[in-house]
């Protein structure tokens, strides 16, 4: 279980979130449905779900965005997008950021429910609940968006991020 409870804590970095607020076009992000005190320091939703407040049993507010690191074991990971994807039609536009799974059905999912996908050009080291940062991450991620305002003309439109 503690091998579980490593995956589903780990922060997303503030260049990260920085650049898909501004690709985004959000000053701040609106919501954030698995998240944690020292999470949305960097964050910055204005309302925020964590494990006590569960999002997977808490109705959802309405919000204009919102972004998402879903825990990442696999025993929480399909669940919770299900729980967003289900849930999505309470927001205009938001940022799912996840390990890119290619094999797994949960990232199919959020394939078929994008507007585009986004590609980190490298691997992004997370910080750690302790104030560590990961090194040397084995997964590359994914951000899939919802709601983008860019017209492309296809259904996905891949933009690789550089921070």
């Amino acid at each position: 279980m503690a091998n579980n409870k490593d995956k589903d804590e780990k922060y997303t970095p503030e260049p990260v979130i920085k650049i898909i607020k501004q690709l985004l076009g959000v000053k701040n992000f609106s919501f954030d449905p698995f998240s944690s005190e020292e999470a949305n320091t960097i964050v910055g939703a204005k309302v925020f779900f964590t494990k006590e407040t569960d999002a997977f049993r808490t109705p959802w507010p309405k919000a204009k965005s919102f972004f998402c690191n879903p825990p990442y074991s696999r025993e929480l990971m399909s669940p919770a997008i299900d729980r967003l994807i289900d849930q999505s039609r309470n927001f205009k536009r938001g940022a799912v950021l996840v390990h890119s799974s290619t094999s797994a059905r949960w990232f199919h999912k959020l394939m078929d429910w994008c507007d585009e996908v986004w590609f980190p050009e490298v691997r992004i080291n997370f910080w750690l609940p302790n104030g560590i940062q990961t090194k040397g991450n084995d997964r590359p991620s994914t951000v899939f968006i919802k709601g983008s305002k860019r017209k492309f003309g296809t259904k996905h439109k891949t933009i690789i991020i550089r921070y």
